[in-house]
């Protein structure tokens, strides 16, 4: 294992840096390193509307472990983190002990002077996907709703001091459908632009659509406490039950609770069916296995629960964009 920091990481890499004007007239940015402990590419797109995506791919040769200092917080804007690949185990100093950054998964944090130290793991592919909103556009747009935002961003909004936060989530079936458009993107220029502007409206939405202020869910909501925490489990067994799920009815037996609301009672609180959520985690899934294990696509097939192989790549195409092959999805 090799330890680093910020001061001297530097020493390890070759770094390439280049950028060009976009067709909307703002600088995009790219930077590129490599060495003999792996590689990464970082991507910033300025897009309209006070957005802004950035890309981060990379990979070490040996597992590495790095602490960073920052500084400086970007309180202009507010930007939310999404895990597409990998696993990083990440403490942030003063406010986690730790926290399992993976494929999936989704944060926002905030401090003005921070350390962290996260843990890379050989081999492993990080890749994550992260939207910007400048906090003016967020006020025009919020307006009378301020209230339904999660309690930092109101902070942050109305322009009040921000106690330092890490707080983490799930992406649901349509934000992992979003990050592989963008991640994905087919076309160029002004198209290119439009395109992953709507991507990113588009991932801020459905994360503020499982962010909003809880206790108004729970006001307005007729499930009961006990119904949620039953529900809740429901995601606990699909995801340890990819290859053979249990029925609506074997659900409602283990759970205690009734069909009906086994099935309405998840799609108010999660936003998608029980099965489009098997749905999305058995896909989840087969992404790792090819791109991190290099496993065929036959094997990956039947472990994700198909019985054959057309039909599990067209859910793989339908859902990703790309056939389920690995060098295809890489790139």
């Amino acid at each position: 294992m090799i330890k680093l920091s910020t001061v001297n990481w530097a020493n390890y890499w070759q770094q390439e840096s280049e950028s060009f004007i976009t067709s909307s007239g703002e600088k995009e940015l790219i930077w590129r390193e490599k060495g003999l402990l792996g590689y990464s590419t970082e991507k910033y797109i300025p897009l309209r509307n006070g957005l802004y995506l950035e890309i981060s791919d990379y990979q070490m040769y040996e597992n590495i472990v790095l602490t960073s200092q920052y500084n400086d917080q970007n309180d202009d804007h507010f930007v939310v983190n999404f895990v597409v690949s990998g696993n990083v185990k990440t403490i942030h100093h003063g406010i986690t002990d730790y926290v399992l950054e993976t494929a999936g998964k989704n944060y926002i944090e905030f401090w003005d002077s921070r350390q962290e130290t996260e843990y890379w793991q050989k081999g492993d592919r990080i890749l994550k996907v992260r939207v910007g909103i400048s906090l003016e556009n967020l006020r025009e747009m919020c307006q009378d709703s301020c209230h339904t935002l999660p309690s930092e961003l109101q902070l942050l909004i109305k322009g009040k001091n921000v106690p330092p936060y890490y707080r983490q989530g799930e992406n649901n079936i349509n934000m992992n459908s979003a990050l592989n458009q963008i991640i994905n993107c087919p076309y160029q220029g002004f198209t290119r632009n439009f395109y992953l502007e709507s991507k990113a409206l588009e991932l801020f939405a459905l994360w503020l659509g499982e962010n909003n202020n809880q206790e108004e869910f729970y006001q307005q909501s007729s499930l009961s406490k006990k119904d949620i925490i039953a529900l809740e489990e429901v995601k606990n067994i699909m995801e340890k039950n990819l290859q053979n799920p249990p029925s609506l009815k074997e659900l409602s037996r283990q759970l205690c609770i009734n069909e009906y609301k086994l099935k309405s009672g998840f799609k108010e609180l999660f936003n998608t069916t029980i099965f489009g959520y098997l749905h999305g985690k058995r896909m989840e899934y087969a992404h790792s296995l090819l791109t991190q294990k290099k496993m065929k696509v036959t094997d990956v097939a039947q472990m994700c629960g198909y019985a054959s192989l057309p039909s599990f790549s067209k859910a793989f195409k339908k859902y990703f964009g790309v056939n389920p092959k690995f060098d295809r999805i890489k790139k």
